[in-house]
């Protein structure tokens, strides 16, 4: 079995009220404390193929070394959080892996047949991030298919942002 798509570092959850979705991960769950950031610089997003203006809120913890991360979509912009609760309501929206080699991943991604259909950079010139389509996963039936990549940053300590 070929293994390229490496280890999977973030799980990412759609949430409808998220200080609520924090206290249920910290009481009920173990995990946390949360960083809390009530709407992070998004810029450069681009939703199939359209630039968008999207806000969020997220918080991020860690269960070990995996980094969970909880996203309230905060208005009616496109974005695939959006799509995702209209279809599915809220729960596990992606795995990720972190990158050091950006582009070199995306150009994997892409030699693959897989191309992403939403992306742009975090809270700094470096941090960079996109979604691939499910449909375009080549993975066997029933496998839950990785479709975040993030350039991993070193500016943070790694309990408040890997990504």
């Amino acid at each position: 079995m070929q293994r390229w798509l490496g280890p999977i570092d973030q799980l990412g959850y759609v949430v409808d009220d998220i200080e609520g979705a924090m206290g249920h991960w910290v009481e009920r769950l173990g995990v946390g404390p949360f960083y809390f950031l009530p709407s992070p610089p998004m810029q450069e997003l681009r939703y199939r193929g359209r630039a968008t203006v999207a806000r969020i809120a997220v918080a991020l913890s860690f269960s070990g070394p995996l980094q969970i991360e909880l996203i309230q979509p905060l208005d009616d912009e496109p974005t695939p959080y959006r799509d995702f609760m209209a279809a599915h309501g809220t729960g596990l929206h992606h795995v990720a892996r972190f990158v050091d080699d950006y582009d070199g991943a995306v150009a994997g991604y892409a030699e693959r047949g897989m191309e992403p259909y939403f992306g742009g950079r975090g809270m700094t010139e470096k941090q960079r991030f996109c979604y691939f389509d499910p449909a375009s996963i080549p993975l066997p039936p029933g496998l839950l298919p990785l479709n975040s990549l993030v350039k991993r940053m070193g500016i943070c300590s790694p309990w408040c942002l890997r990504v």
